[in-house]
């Protein structure tokens, strides 16, 4: 969603493209992730070299919604982060 209301001003489209390649890369892994532990019988962990490129990702994600709303890009309610009630 914050790529689709991203001015390339902000962000050439080049760019855009490549996060949204890594993005799509990142919920695939998670997906399988995720199988892997549903379908151990056993508790295990989730190394965390293998969860910093997701941390990273997700720092680039918040550093583009900083960047939306320093440029005054209006987000609809369904992409704020604001505490419902």
């Amino acid at each position: 969603m914050l790529l689709e209301l991203t001015p390339e001003k902000l962000l050439p489209a080049s760019e855009q493209l490549a996060l949204r390649r890594k993005l799509e890369e990142a919920l695939q892994a998670i997906a399988a992730t995720r199988a892997l532990r549903a379908a151990c019988t056993t508790p295990m962990a989730v190394d965390m070299d293998a969860m910093a490129p997701w941390h990273r990702l997700m720092m680039r994600v918040w550093n583009l919604s900083s960047m939306l709303r320093i440029a005054g890009v209006a987000l609809p309610p369904e992409v704020r982060s604001e505490p419902q009630p």
